[in-house]
C-alpha cells in the first residue's frame, strides 16, 4: 500500500512538473550548446533564450503550490457544492462513493436515523452523515451518525462537510471512533477523482502565472512594509523633536 501510494505521488509530482523540467532541459542544452565554437555566431541569441527559459521555470516552479491548490479545488468542485442544497450534496457524495467502490444507499430525506448516506464493500458497512453548511458543525451531527451507527449494524461512522468542525465535535468524534471529512479532505477526495482541466502547454502557463501573482504579493508586502517603518520612522523623530 505505501509503495502504491509512493509510486502515485511520484506520478503525480511528473504531471505538475513536466512542463517546466523541459523549460530546464531546453534551457540547459542551449547553454551546452553555446559553448561549441561552431555555435559563436548564435551565442548571445542561445544564452537569452536559455535565460528566459530558466526565469520562466523558476516562477513556474514558485507557482506550483498555489497553482496545485487551485487546480485541486476546480477539479473538486468545492465552489459548486458551497451552492448546493442538502439533497444535492448528499447525492454528489453518494456519486463520490460510488466511484471509490463502494455500494451506496441514499436513507429517506425524513426518518434517516443520523445517517443520510449507508456504504457497504467488503463486507463493511458505513454509515454517513452529510453536511453541507456554512458555519462550523458542531456535536449534534457527531451524535447523529453514532446513534445510526448502532441502527443501522454498521461498524464505521462518518460526519462529511463543505465546512470544518467545531473543537468539541472533533473531540466527541475521537472518543466515538467517528471520522470527520472536513472541506480540506473533502477537496482531496473529490479532486483525485476527476480529470486535470490543465496539461502541457496551458498548465505551464498556469504555473508560471501563479509564480508571478506570488512574487508581486511579496514585492508589495515588502513595499508596504518599508512604507510603515518609513512612516514609524518620522513620526517617532517628531516625537522625539518636540520632547
Amino acid at each position: 500500500m505505501r509503495t502504491a501510494r509512493l509510486l502515485f505521488d511520484g506520478f503525480s509530482a511528473v504531471i505538475w512538473y513536466y512542463p517546466l523540467v523541459l523549460f530546464l532541459l531546453v534551457a540547459s542544452a542551449e547553454l551546452f550548446a553555446a559553448r561549441a565554437p561552431m555555435m559563436s555566431a548564435y551565442h548571445h541569441v542561445l544564452v537569452e533564450s536559455a535565460v528566459f527559459l530558466l526565469v520562466l521555470a523558476a516562477l513556474g516552479l514558485v507557482g506550483v503550490p498555489r497553482a496545485t491548490r487551485t487546480e485541486r479545488r476546480r477539479r473538486s468542485g468545492i465552489q459548486e457544492i458551497d451552492s448546493m442544497e442538502g439533497t444535492e450534496f448528499e447525492e454528489r457524495l453518494a456519486h463520490a462513493f460510488r466511484a471509490g467502490g463502494w455500494r451506496v444507499s441514499l436513507t429517506p430525506a425524513t426518518g434517516d436515523f443520523g445517517a443520510d448516506l449507508v456504504l457497504e464493500r467488503d463486507g463493511t458497512r458505513t454509515v454517513v452523515q452529510a453536511k453541507r453548511w456554512d458555519d462550523s458543525v458542531g456535536i449534534e451531527a457527531v451524535y447523529e451518525v453514532v446513534g445510526a451507527k448502532a441502527h443501522y449494524g454498521a461498524s464505521e461512522a462518518v460526519v462529511v462537510t463543505n465546512s470544518a468542525f467545531s473543537p468539541a465535535a472533533v473531540e466527541l468524534a475521537e472518543e466515538n471512533g467517528v471520522s470527520l471529512v472536513a472541506r480540506d479532505e473533502l477537496v482531496e477526495m473529490l479532486a483525485s477523482q476527476g480529470t486535470p482541466s490543465r496539461t502541457g502547454l496551458f498548465l505551464a502557463v498556469s504555473q508560471i502565472a501563479s509564480g508571478v501573482r506570488f512574487l508581486l504579493g511579496v514585492v508589495w508586502t515588502a513595499c508596504v512594509a518599508v512604507l510603515g517603518l518609513l512612516v514609524a520612522h518620522r513620526a517617532y523623530r517628531r516625537i522625539v523633536r518636540h520632547a
